[in-house]
């Protein structure tokens, strides 16, 4: 007995079963954004102080990104109508954690070069004020570029030309720089 096209009513039951995983999923999310930065500043008290709260702000909407990820993976999991698609399924799930833990290497890494820039220390103990923001901006593109190009390449999606078409470019780019470097 079909209670809708194409689903029958066990396929419905699955279907609610995996809203449900995903539902809990955002729930849990929430609960680990509430305990990150107690457990964070636990953690790290007697370490570097400020150094809790930079991190947890860092990571706090690529870990719910995370973790709705793994929470839309493992309810389409449950989906045995979804089997014909389980191999496409399973590409996007990984691209899609690899999109999730880069955004958290970025913004961590971006936050940390910020934060070890405006602490008090040594002259030899910091970074440059000034250079802080190109040096910010040059791992946020090679965080974001490595990021893409491996979720390109989890997708199917052949590589190798874009890398040579950077490739050119960056000579391009040189090249036409030369004259203003020397």
């Amino acid at each position: 007995m079909e209670t809708f096209p194409g689903l029958t009513g066990d396929q419905w039951l699955e279907t609610a079963a995996a809203a449900a995983v995903v539902v809990a999923s955002v729930i849990a999310a929430r609960l680990i954004l509430l305990l990150l930065r107690p457990l964070l500043s636990t953690l790290m008290s007697r370490a570097v102080p400020g150094l809790a709260q930079e991190i947890a702000s860092a990571v706090r909407g690529a870990l719910v990104l995370f973790v709705f990820v793994q929470a839309l993976a493992l309810a389409a999991r449950t989906l045995s109508y979804l089997d014909p698609h389980r191999h496409a399924l399973e590409r996007w799930w990984l691209a899609g954690t690899i999109a999730a833990v880069s955004l958290g290497v970025q913004r961590l890494t971006s936050r940390l070069l910020t934060w070890y820039a405006a602490r008090p220390g040594g002259a030899n103990a910091r970074l440059d004020q000034r250079t802080v923001p190109l040096v910010r901006r040059g791992a946020n593109v090679a965080i974001v570029v490595a990021a893409a190009l491996t979720v390109l390449g989890t997708l199917g999606v052949e590589i190798s030309p874009l890398l040579a078409g950077l490739g050119i470019g960056g000579i391009a780019v040189a090249l036409a720089l030369q004259p203003l470097l020397v």
